[in-house]
């Protein structure tokens, strides 16, 4: 069951960031091609306002998925050996303020390298997730001979 619901997760997110791409390429027209896409040069039409109040509803919706994982690690550092309690919530809501503002004065202390800060990040972080996980996902689903295996 848990492969079905992985592939059928990872299609959707293909279709809907291919559909999402065309939609992007319609409404921007040929100013992708002569400026990056945020900035003010854009066209003042619906679709880019609907692409603009789209990207903003998914950096505000997918910050908690981004955020999760680096929380439950620190905290598990942090709290482990905590009894279940009152304080042990409020110490944890507090880190999670603590990690929100340093996050928030980090962006804003880079400033105008924050692109150059998230290309690198990028290229040593997500460049060999993007390596591993096919492999990985292919192994656990669908290698069942030692060939099939050796070559994931």
């Amino acid at each position: 069951m848990y492969p079905k619901i992985v592939n059928y997760v990872v299609y959707t997110c293909a279709v809907l960031f291919t559909i999402f791409g065309f939609y992007c390429a319609m409404a921007f027209g040929s100013a992708i091609e002569k400026d990056p896409l945020i900035t003010e040069i854009l066209p003042h039409s619906w679709p880019v306002w609907t692409i603009k109040i789209l990207f903003i509803l998914n950096l505000i919706t997918s910050q908690p998925l981004q955020f999760t994982p680096v929380s439950i690690v620190i905290e598990g550092y942090l709290f482990k050996d905590w009894p279940k309690s009152t304080k042990r919530q409020w110490s944890k809501n507090i880190l999670r303020f603590i990690l929100i503002v340093l996050i928030c004065v980090s962006t804003t202390a880079l400033g105008d390298f924050i692109n150059k800060f998230l290309s690198v990040q990028g290229a040593l972080t997500v460049t060999p997730v993007a390596i591993t996980f096919p492999a990985i996902f292919h192994l656990k689903t669908c290698a069942k001979t030692q060939t099939d295996k050796a070559i994931d």
